[in-house]
């Protein structure tokens, strides 16, 4: 018989990580942060991550395995968070349904179609939650850009433009020059861009307008097949268009533009918003005051900087 974990009514829920690299050791310093989960496990192959993520986070009683399988059957782990490398999401986010446990999955979900429906039926049979990691939707910023589409203070909803673009990785071997692996601009960043897009089309028509058309794209494809750079321009119903701007072969301010017929709103640090623990190499201090994230609105002939904390 198939387990399944469902959610409890109780202080904590326990979570296991699958996978040792740098967005598994912003888990573990995130997690510090939250009165409703604490850290059960970690499980990878490589050692030494593994062995140095527990100490340098104060998880001092977390288990460790070198075997994902292994944490899978601890009965006491209710939710699993993927941070593998992108070729893998759906192997082993599907083991971890099998199991009975709820599953976050690091972005891009799959990088494929049928992955991903393999993913939701598995979800679905097993009764447990199957979930993309967006950080950034779940920031107050986006609270409060839905407030202002659904007061229709911008008017109708006309563009989206979203950018996500870097240029800070000299290996080229790592994982986003790598096919094979899920690389390219679009699987490590332009995810964004697109959620980004379907979210706000969502907040300005309806939640049944989310899905769009591409009625333009191109890119620049590297030596190693993937795609370095990448721009398309999606149609959503009534008029409503996105243009999205993804790279990994050049650098770009981090930028979303919500266009109105009586205004604009911009979001200057959409993807990681008051976020100290994305690039801590060390355990960020409980109490540490985040800084607020930073929102335009300009409406008709007027101007004004609004902040989000």
């Amino acid at each position: 018989m198939q387990k399944t974990t469902p959610f409890v009514d109780r202080s904590q829920l326990q979570w296991g990580i699958i996978g040792a690299g740098q967005i598994a050791r912003v888990f573990c310093n995130a997690i510090r942060f939250s009165a409703r989960s604490s850290l059960r496990a970690i499980a990878s192959r490589s050692y030494s991550p593994l062995s140095s993520l527990p100490k340098d986070f104060f998880h001092p009683s977390v288990d460790t395995y070198r075997d994902d399988h292994d944490l899978l059957a601890d009965p006491k782990i209710d939710a699993v968070y993927i941070a593998t490398i992108n070729r893998d999401h759906a192997t082993c986010a599907i083991d971890a349904m099998k199991a009975g446990k709820h599953v976050l999955v690091e972005k891009p979900i799959a990088i494929t179609r049928s992955s991903l429906r393999s993913m939701i039926e598995v979800s679905q049979s097993s009764k447990v939650a199957l979930m993309e990691g967006f950080m950034y939707r779940f920031h107050p910023q986006l609270e409060r850009v839905r407030a202002v589409i659904a007061d229709q203070q911008l008017g109708q909803i006309l563009r989206i433009e979203s950018t996500f673009a870097y240029q800070e990785i000299a290996d080229p071997h790592h994982r986003v020059y790598q096919r094979h692996l899920g690389g390219g601009s679009l699987l490590d960043v332009g995810c964004y861009t697109v959620s980004i897009s379907r979210l706000i089309a969502q907040w300005a028509l309806g939640p049944h307008y989310g899905e769009p058309s591409i009625s333009d794209a191109h890119g620049v494809i590297g030596e190693s097949g993937v795609d370095l750079y990448a721009e398309a321009t999606l149609l959503f119903p009534e008029g409503l268009t996105a243009t999205l701007c993804s790279s990994i072969s050049h650098n770009a301010p981090p930028l979303v533009k919500v266009i109105g017929s009586r205004g604009e709103l911009h979001l200057l640090d959409p993807w990681l918003p008051s976020s100290p623990c994305r690039f801590a190499s060390t355990a960020v201090p409980t109490n540490i005051i985040i800084p607020p994230a930073r929102l335009e609105l300009y409406l008709e002939s007027e101007s004004e900087g609004e902040s989000e904390s």
